[in-house]
């Protein structure tokens, strides 16, 4: 009885199964009817430990278990029932679903219908064309060469020799910053000894000691130097001009107590009293020269 159960569990199972099952679903089938084979007796064990013992042989438990094997079976045939169908429900509601069966490069791309539009309406008109110019060449004009050569039997007159005044001659500038000499050829005399007759040096020697006359006649010992004993050589330089007049004087060596400004106060003097020296001399003309005068000052 038991094998015929199966045996129709079976027949029914693969009646209700289309023949489109797969593979995998039938791997799952066999799956579930290997573990209800397995677990299902060791539960009964289990459960039952000793049956006979516990509750004797005509018990209602003990005619179950008689015919478990047939319960079994009509269990795993309801189970595999079930699981076929609810496998050919599934296969019969994909059939409504479209699969895309598209390869990625191989779309079809759908190109939109675009309406023709009558542009004719909305095109604005040309505008005119720009009016053309007219270029007016500038042609230049050939030159115009005058015939200028000279016959042969044509004279030339030769133009009068004009007579070129001759350069004049260039003027006697007189330099008015010549720098003064130091020594000439003729320096400088104080005035005194013009008339004098001799050489050069005697009327040298006289001048000099006519300008030592005019300056110990004229000079003054300052009552501050006298009172501290300043005594020395103060040195006054000058400059004879060509007219013998004295310019630029200036102490370049004092000793203090105001000797220096006594000194310098007797060369001025000299052009206060309207006294011209004899101008120094170079080369014949008169020059500007430097003159150092020394003035020695000692107590008694």
């Amino acid at each position: 009885m038991t094998t015929s159960i199966t045996c129709f569990g079976f027949s029914l199972c693969f009646g209700l199964i289309e023949p489109a099952l797969t593979f995998g679903q039938f791997c799952w089938i066999l799956l579930a009817i290997g573990v209800g084979l397995f677990v299902l007796p060791r539960m009964l064990k289990n459960k039952l430990h000793d049956p006979v013992a516990q509750y004797g042989r005509n018990h209602l438990w003990m005619q179950a278990i008689r015919f478990r094997g047939a319960f079994f079976n009509l269990g795993l045939v309801i189970s595999i029932g079930i699981a076929a169908l609810a496998l050919s429900i599934t296969k019969r509601d994909l059939g409504a679903v479209s699969v895309i069966t598209t390869l990625p490069g191989e779309t079809d791309w759908i190109e939109p219908e675009i309406p023709e539009t009558d542009y004719k309406k909305s095109l604005p008109l040309p505008s005119p064309p720009p009016p053309k110019l007219a270029i007016t060449e500038d042609v230049a004009e050939p030159p115009v060469f005058e015939d200028k050569s000279i016959e042969a039997s044509s004279s030339v007159e030769r133009p009068a020799d004009i007579a070129i005044p001759p350069p004049p001659p260039p003027p006697d500038i007189e330099i008015l910053c010549e720098p003064p000499f130091r020594v000439a050829e003729q320096m400088p005399r104080f005035p005194g000894c013009e008339n004098l007759a001799g050489a050069n040096a005697e009327k040298q020697a006289c001048a000099s000691q006519k300008l030592l006359e005019f300056i110990y006649k004229n000079i003054k010992y300052p009552v501050l130097a006298r009172e501290n004993g300043i005594q020395g050589t103060v040195v006054v330089s000058f400059v004879v001009e060509k007219d013998g007049q004295l310019t630029d004087a200036a102490v370049i060596r004092d000793i203090g107590g105001g000797c220096g400004t006594e000194v310098l106060r007797v060369v001025n003097l000299i052009n206060e009293k309207g006294l011209r020296w004899m101008p120094g001399k170079q080369r014949g003309r008169p020059v500007r020269v430097q003159f150092n005068l020394p003035v020695k000052y000692k107590l008694n």
